[in-house]
């Protein structure tokens, strides 16, 4: 990475990504595509566990996880899970775009990281229990299938 001069130049190495595993899908399958929606970005390494096409993932240790909103998991999400793998097999995580998910949304409303599977959902955590402590936004419902991925900061609610 070329210094800059009079910039910070500390980075985390933790989830550094091979620039070799992203892709780009330029294809939008629905009806007519939307004015300023970013174009698909996809990162594929190995899967760290099972995973399940749908659910919100992340990157520990160059592989990819499950995310959870569990502050001491720090598995915060990334993107979307593009398919159903079983652990050390390709996976690929969707982590800019429209993305179609099984679960039924309310166009317009918020989309939010919650335990259980899918990790998807639109109601807001509000109590605080031994598997989820953080309100994580991930996105906007766009139709009762599709969300656009806008993941925001995360927000302690303990």
């Amino acid at each position: 990475m070329p210094r800059i001069e009079g910039e910070n130049n500390i980075i985390s190495t933790r989830n550094i990504v091979d620039i070799d595993v992203l892709t780009s899908n330029i294809s939008y399958s629905g009806a007519s595509s939307p004015a300023n929606i970013p174009i698909n970005s996809n990162i594929v390494l190995a899967a760290g566990e099972n995973l399940t096409a749908g659910d919100l993932g992340t990157i520990k240790d160059n592989l990819i996880y499950k995310a959870t909103n569990l502050l001491s998991d720090l598995k915060a999400p990334l993107g979307i899970i593009l398919a159903t793998v079983l652990i050390d097999a390709q996976a690929t995580l969707i982590t800019t775009g429209i993305v179609n998910i099984a679960t039924t949304l309310t166009p317009n409303d918020k989309v939010y990281l919650r335990a259980g599977s899918p990790n998807t959902n639109q109601t807001i955590l509000d109590v605080v229990s031994g598997t989820e402590n953080l309100v994580i936004e991930v996105g906007k419902a766009l139709t009762v299938n599709s969300f656009i991925i806008d993941i925001k900061e995360k927000i302690k609610i303990f």
